[in-house]
C-alpha cells in the first residue's frame, strides 16, 4: 500500500518588469513648444508577464500630441481631475494583448505640447509605471520619470521714444557749373564801350609796332 502523501510543489510564475522614460532634450522649453517622450519597457524574466499595463501621467502644463502606435499595444487617454479644474491632469494607458517574453523591449514613442501660457521656471514633471497580472518580484524598476524645465524668453527691447530721427533725405543736389567769366562775356552796354577801347588801343599799338619795323629797315638799307 502506498501512502497518498506526495505534495507537488508548485512554482509561481514571476515577471521582472522595468520601465524607463527619456525626452529628446535635456534644455530648458519654450511655453508652446513640442516635446518628445519614449517609454522603454522590458520583461528581465525568468517568466513571461501577462496583461502588461503601462500608465503615463503628465504635469498640467502638458497636453498629449500624439499617442504610442505600436501593434500590439492598444493606448488610450484619461484625466485625473483635482479640486483644482487648473491642477488636473492627463494621462494614457497602453495594454498589451499577448504576453511580454523574457527578454523582450517594447519603445512607447509619443510627444506632448508645453501650454502657450505656462510659466517660467517650471518643472514638468511626469511619471510612467508598468505592471502586469504576473507577480513581479522587483517593483523599484517599475517606475520612472522626467522632468524639464520651461524658460519664457525675454521680450523683445523696445524702442526709444521721444527721439527724432532726421529724415527723409531728398536727393543731393548736383551744383550748377558756373559760367566762364573769360570766356562767356554778357554783352552789356558798359562792356560793348570797354571793348571797343581795347580795339582801338591793339589798332594803335599795331600801328606803331609797325611804323617802328619800317625805320629799322630803312636804317639798314
Amino acid at each position: 500500500m502506498i501512502a497518498d502523501d506526495d505534495s507537488a510543489r508548485v512554482t509561481p510564475l514571476r515577471a521582472d518588469l522595468s520601465i524607463v522614460k527619456a525626452t529628446d532634450t535635456e534644455a530648458a522649453v519654450e511655453p508652446g513648444s513640442e516635446l518628445a517622450y519614449t517609454l522603454t519597457v522590458t520583461n528581465l524574466g525568468p517568466d513571461a508577464a501577462v496583461d502588461v499595463f503601462v500608465t503615463d501621467t503628465l504635469a498640467p502644463e502638458l497636453s498629449y500630441a500624439t499617442l504610442p502606435a505600436v501593434e500590439g499595444w492598444a493606448c488610450a487617454t484619461f484625466v485625473v481631475d483635482a479640486i483644482d479644474e487648473a491642477a488636473s491632469t492627463t494621462g494614457f494607458s497602453c495594454t498589451k494583448a499577448s504576453p511580454l517574453l523574457v527578454g523582450e523591449q517594447i519603445t512607447l514613442a509619443y510627444t506632448v505640447l508645453v501650454a502657450p501660457d505656462a510659466g517660467d521656471g517650471i518643472d514638468l514633471t511626469n511619471e510612467a509605471e508598468v505592471s502586469s497580472n504576473t507577480p513581479d518580484p522587483d517593483l523599484t524598476n517599475n517606475r520612472d520619470d522626467a522632468t524639464t524645465l520651461t524658460v519664457v524668453p525675454p521680450p523683445p527691447p523696445t524702442p526709444p521714444t521721444g527721439i527724432e530721427y532726421p529724415g527723409p533725405f531728398s536727393d543731393p543736389v548736383e551744383p550748377e557749373d558756373e559760367p566762364d567769366e573769360v570766356l562767356e562775356l554778357v554783352i552789356t552796354g558798359s562792356s560793348s564801350r570797354l571793348l571797343v577801347l581795347l580795339s582801338t588801343l591793339m589798332l594803335m599799338f599795331g600801328g606803331v609796332l609797325q611804323v617802328a619795323g619800317r625805320r629799322r629797315r630803312g636804317e639798314q638799307d
